[in-house]
């Protein structure tokens, strides 16, 4: 276990070098598929925000949090009922 708790530490140290001196690495991993891809063209990800979310994308997302918490104790409870 002293093993495993070093690991996290190491990659963020890791992470921070290559951030520090070399902050254009990413550019190094572009997607084989999309080298020739007209940059119109590029698959769509997600939305970036224009701004703070507002009252019912709040309201969603703590409905969606929410939900999830519920299901993970659904689950812990099934678990750990089953390990008794």
């Amino acid at each position: 276990m002293s093993t495993q708790a070093r690991i996290p530490p190491a990659l963020c140290a890791i992470h921070n070098f290559i951030r520090i001196h070399d902050p254009m690495e990413i550019e190094d991993f572009v997607n084989e598929d999309l080298v020739d891809t007209d940059p119109g063209e590029l698959p769509v990800r997600g939305d970036l925000a224009e701004g703070p979310a507002d009252h019912a994308e709040r309201q969603q997302a703590t409905k969606d949090r929410d939900n999830i918490a519920a299901a993970m104790w659904r689950d812990y409870t099934r678990i750990h009922r089953a390990r008794s």
